[in-house]
């Protein structure tokens, strides 16, 4: 007794694209299958995976987020570039203002940090007094 064996048929990419785009157009799966005498309950959702705007809108929103990601990591690393420069600038000012701090308690001989403020210039004045 010979064996039959059952012929599972092909279909074209040109007719899948046009279930697929009833089936999206809100035609039921099952309505699809029935109406173009496709077998197997999986075929259509298979095809919908592979071929369909679905996939496509899924891929294309990808890409415009991963776009979008990808300009803000370089706004960002703009924004750390600029912030690190005027960290930069600000760590010299600093050392210089500590610089012109320490010459003029060296010139005058009084400490400014400790000293700061009006009591110190007048002590300063009166010091000026005596020595002249």
């Amino acid at each position: 007794m010979a064996k039959i064996r059952s012929v599972r048929p092909t279909y074209s990419t040109a007719f899948k694209l046009k279930v697929i785009e009833e089936v999206e157009s809100g035609l039921s799966v099952w309505e699809a299958r029935r109406r173009y005498n496709i077998g197997g309950k999986m075929t259509i959702d298979k095809w919908i995976k592979s071929l369909g705007n679905s996939m496509l809108r899924t891929l294309n929103k990808e890409e415009i987020m991963s776009h979008e990601a990808n300009k803000v990591i370089e706004q960002l690393k703009k924004e750390k570039a600029q912030l690190e420069a005027a960290l930069n600038q600000a760590k010299i000012e600093k050392i210089c203002l500590e610089s012109l701090v320490e010459a003029t308690e060296e010139h005058f001989g009084i400490n400014l940090k400790k000293n700061f403020g009006e009591q110190a210039l007048k002590r300063q004045k009166q010091k000026r007094r005596y020595k002249t």
